[in-house]
């Protein structure tokens, strides 16, 4: 099997991108507090996050995030 090539890699990086905001915006709605710094730099790290794990690890990744977060 031959590795993805760069476009493959950035639609996943996307797609795991938007995954991430997802994912924050639902934990921001159920706990609707203020915004901190420290807040936005754990949103900035999940997003960035599931873009490399994405990117990084393909179909294995969002079977992983499905079983988690069905």
């Amino acid at each position: 099997m031959n590795p993805p090539d760069n476009l493959t890699y950035g639609v996943r990086a996307g797609c795991g991108a938007i995954a991430g905001v997802a994912l924050c915006l639902s934990a921001c709605l159920t706990s609707l507090d203020d915004v901190t710094v420290a807040g936005c730099v754990v949103v900035a790290l999940v997003i960035i996050g599931c873009a490399f794990a994405a990117a990084r690890y393909g179909d294995r990744f969002w079977h992983w995030l499905l079983k988690w977060f069905p």
